[in-house]
C-alpha cells in the first residue's frame, strides 16, 4: 500500500473530526504543493452581490473571484460567465468542473444553481428565474414579452405597453436593462426604469420620470396640499399683475396663470407638475 493511501485512510478512521474537516486534509495531502497564500488572497475579497460557497474561476486570466462581478471590478476584462467551467470550493478550496455540490467536501455552493449561467446565489428572500429568450436569470416571478423581447414581473407584466423591441438603459443607474439582473418596472409614461431605483427615486422625493418629466404615480394628495399652500401664500404687490405661461409636463399643454414662487397649475388638467416658459405683467401680452 502506497504511502499516500495509508494517509488517507488513517484520515478517514478518525472520528474526532467532522467530514468537512477530514475532506480538507485529504485535499491538503493529494495536493502538497498547492498554493494556500494564493487561496487566502482570494478569500479575502468580500463578495456584496451574492451569498455562495464557491469561487468562479475566469476562463481568460484564469483567476478565481466570488463572482463575475468582483473580477470585473478588479480585472481589465470582463468574465464570461457562461463560459466558466471550473470553481474552486470555499470550504476545501478543491478545484472542480462547476456543478452545485463540492466533489471533495460534499457541500453545497448554494440554494439556487444555474448551469446556464454559472450563477450561484445562496440568498433564500430572492426569487429568481431563468428566462432562455433573455438568456439571463433574472430576480422576480417574472413573465418574458416576445414584443418587447424583455422579462417584467408578473405583477405589472398586464399593464406594460409594448413598444416593439426593447432596448434601453435604466435613467437612474445607467445600466443596461435588458442585461441586468435587477427587477425592471415600466412606469406610467412607458419608460422602463429598475424597480430598486424607482423606489429610491420616490422616497428621495422626486415624483417624476427621469426622461419625460410625467408624474410616474398618483400625485391627488400632493397636489392637494400644494393647492392649499398656495391659497394661503400673499404675494409681493410688485408681482400681483405678473402672469406666468407655463408648460405642463403631464398633459403637454401650455397655459396661463398666476406667476407664483414655487408652484403654478396647469390650466388644462390640473397638475402642479410644470415648468415656467416665460413671465408677462397683463399690460405686456
Amino acid at each position: 500500500m502506497s504511502d499516500l493511501r495509508k494517509k488517507i485512510l488513517e484520515i478517514n478512521k478518525r472520528d474526532d473530526i467532522s467530514p468537512e474537516e477530514k475532506s480538507k486534509l485529504i485535499f491538503q495531502v493529494m495536493n502538497p504543493n498547492h498554493n494556500q497564500k494564493k487561496d487566502e488572497e482570494e478569500k479575502k475579497i468580500i463578495c456584496k452581490h451574492y451569498k455562495r460557497s464557491c469561487l468562479l474561476k475566469c476562463p481568460d486570466c484564469e483567476k478565481f473571484y466570488p463572482c463575475r462581478v468582483c473580477h470585473d471590478e478588479h480585472e481589465d476584462h470582463k468574465m464570461d460567465r457562461a463560459r466558466v467551467k471550473e470553481i474552486k470550493c470555499k470550504e476545501c478550496n478543491y478545484v472542480q468542473e462547476k456543478s452545485n455540490r463540492c466533489q471533495a467536501c460534499d457541500i453545497y455552493f448554494a440554494k439556487y444553481y444555474c448551469e446556464k449561467c454559472t450563477l450561484y446565489d445562496d440568498d433564500e428572500t430572492k426569487i429568481i428565474t431563468h428566462c432562455d429568450k433573455c438568456g439571463i436569470c433574472r430576480i422576480g416571478d417574472t413573465i418574458h414579452c416576445d414584443l418587447c423581447d424583455m422579462c417584467y414581473d408578473k405583477s405589472i407584466f398586464d399593464g406594460h405597453k409594448c413598444n416593439g423591441k426593447f432596448d434601453a438603459i435604466c435613467p437612474i443607474c445607467n445600466e443596461y436593462l435588458k442585461d441586468s439582473r435587477e427587477p425592471v418596472t415600466s412606469l406610467p409614461c412607458n419608460h422602463t426604469i429598475h424597480q430598486k431605483c424607482y423606489q429610491q427615486n420616490l422616497m428621495n422625493g422626486n415624483y417624476q420620470c427621469p426622461i419625460c418629466k410625467k408624474s410616474t404615480t398618483n400625485m391627488d394628495s400632493y397636489w392637494e396640499q400644494i393647492e392649499n399652500y398656495v391659497s394661503q401664500t400673499t404675494m409681493p404687490d410688485e408681482y400681483k399683475d405678473v402672469k406666468a405661461e407655463i408648460y405642463c409636463n403631464d398633459c403637454e399643454e401650455k397655459s396661463v396663470t398666476n406667476f407664483h414662487f414655487a408652484y403654478h397649475k396647469c390650466g388644462n388638467c390640473g397638475s402642479w407638475n410644470t415648468n415656467i416658459d416665460r413671465t408677462f405683467k397683463d399690460d405686456e401680452n
